[in-house]
């Protein structure tokens, strides 16, 4: 049966908003996730295991900078309005860029 869904978790702060949309590991999706971040602002910087985390912005730039955890290494990735990435098994944090 299809059913109305709201938030199963909310965050507000000086970083922005936080939404997670639903979490049910027997669906397709483990979980959705929605936020607005202020610019200047950081998120993630933390590692699941086992995860994939797709990151798709609506609006806005981000820079997102993952971390091999084994190595060390870091990787940069700047994202526009309209563009996403997949991160799977990875170190990860999300900083809002000036628009």
């Amino acid at each position: 049966m299809t059913k109305i869904q709201k938030p199963s978790f909310k965050r507000k702060d000086e970083k922005g908003i936080f939404q997670e949309i639903f979490n049910d590991p027997g669906l397709f999706w483990t979980a959705l996730n929605f936020g607005a971040m202020k610019t200047g602002s950081i998120i993630g910087n933390h590692y699941h295991k086992e995860t994939k985390v797709f990151v798709f912005l609506v609006r806005g730039k981000a820079e997102v900078i993952i971390e091999d955890i084994s190595t060390g290494k870091r990787e940069r990735k700047k994202l526009n309005e309209g563009t996403g990435i997949l991160l799977a098994d990875q170190r990860y944090t999300i900083q809002a860029s000036p628009a």
